[in-house]
């Protein structure tokens, strides 16, 4: 499917779903009336909101983000566990900063697999990590997988992967062009 001119999410796993996918779709043009609120995939709902947080191993694959999708790429909220990213590709014009967009994906659940995925900065000076993991909840944002992923980042200020607060991740065999910051915070980097 192709979901665009949105005034808000393009697309959103809640109250519950689990088990489901994206797949084989473009998403571009969000956010049209709340720029912060804008994101592509929003996976899960926010900690106090009145949906069932457990939004349990969802996949999306074969997407192509953007551009001007206004707020993440891809948002996994807090309680989300095994979400599956992989095989997409994340156009960065038009992420906004506002309400904290700041990255192509950010993950404050537990579990996610992120991998095989290719991402452009062209030039958004707003986004600070290409992928971001946050800690909403104490215990979660932790034991996520970022794999293989292929980064054109046009500022080497820019990071690879942010870890803040408690969370935790795995990185391997992840680049990036131009050469620059690849990883903050809490990330093990394999190499076998």
């Amino acid at each position: 499917m192709e979901v665009y001119h949105i005034g808000y999410e393009a697309v959103h796993f809640r109250d519950g779903t689990s088990y489901s996918s994206i797949e084989n779709s473009r998403i571009h043009n969000t956010g049209k009336t709340g720029a912060g609120f804008g994101e592509g995939v929003y996976v899960g709902s926010s900690e106090g909101a009145s949906y069932n947080q457990n939004t349990h191993y969802n996949t999306i694959r074969n997407v192509i983000f953007g551009p001007n999708i206004t707020a993440e790429h891809i948002d996994i909220k807090e309680r989300s566990m095994g979400t599956l990213v992989e095989n997409c590709i994340f156009y960065g014009e038009g992420i906004s900063g506002a309400n904290y967009a700041d990255s192509f994906i950010d993950v404050k659940g537990n579990g996610a697999i992120i991998r095989n995925n290719t991402a452009y900065q062209n030039g958004n000076s707003f986004i600070v990590d290409a992928f971001q993991l946050h800690e909403i909840v104490p215990g979660w944002g932790i034991d996520n997988e970022f794999s293989n992923n292929t980064l054109y980042l046009t500022d080497p200020s820019v990071y690879v992967i942010g870890a803040y607060n408690n969370t935790s991740a795995t990185a391997h065999q992840n680049t990036r062009s131009l050469a620059g910051n690849m990883y903050r915070g809490n990330v093990t980097v394999t190499y076998d």
